[in-house]
């Protein structure tokens, strides 16, 4: 019995995220961060809406870190917060399965490389801010 636990101890403790591992995250989320405010410049936040509003033209799909940004035109975005898909930075495919016409807070995204077909990951989308470019 001792020999099994310390087996699992051992494992356990050498899946742990070192110190340096730690940085690389930070300093990810930080670059992600800094991406996502320049992006953002000029624009100005709205109330958050529970689904992304049902249009005929097509959304340009961003994404940057865990965030998701649906553009449409040039003067509006909507920006969703995720419970992942940072995949999508890198080139990923967003996969919905939908029972309405529009996207909507919690439902569930998954993500697949384009070039293997493989299932990346998923996430689960937040709530839709949308925001417009500032009037001259």
């Amino acid at each position: 019995m001792r020999p099994l636990v310390l087996i699992l101890f051992a494992l356990a403790v050498s899946c742990a995220p070192t110190p340096n591992d730690r940085a690389i995250v930070a300093d990810q989320r930080a670059a992600s961060e800094l991406k996502l405010a320049r992006t953002l410049q000029g624009f100005t936040p709205g109330e958050p809406q529970f689904c992304l509003p049902y249009v005929r033209a097509n959304y340009s799909t961003q994404g940057i870190g865990t965030t998701l940004l649906y553009r449409y035109k040039a003067d509006v975005i909507f920006r969703t917060d995720t419970n992942g898909c940072a995949g999508v930075e890198r080139g990923d495919a967003l996969i919905a399965v939908q029972f309405q016409p529009r996207l909507c807070s919690g439902q569930i995204i998954q993500t697949i490389d384009l070039f293997s077909r493989v299932p990346t990951g998923g996430c689960t989308l937040g709530e839709f801010t949308p925001y417009t470019r500032k009037r001259r």
